[in-house]
């Protein structure tokens, strides 16, 4: 058994068990983190295929077609 020792709230705690958690912790903040990353970035590149294709459309001149459909259902 290793050394115990107090802790800030009066409690006994091992040393090796409080630098587990801390590791632990660690990389679920770290996971955590990563997956944010990776949802902006989702987000990011569907509004930049967003923007091209709405480029596209209105610089081939395509777009007043889709606005005459879309004028005759209403």
């Amino acid at each position: 058994m290793g050394r115990k020792r107090m802790d800030r709230e009066g409690y006994y705690a091992d040393r090796k068990e409080n630098r587990a958690s801390s590791k632990i912790d660690k990389m679920n903040a770290k996971a955590n983190l990563a997956l944010a990353k990776a949802q902006k970035r989702k987000m990011l590149v569907a509004l930049i295929v967003v923007g091209l294709i709405a480029y596209a459309v209105i610089s081939t001149g395509s777009a007043s077609s889709i606005i005459e459909q879309l004028k005759s259902y209403f």
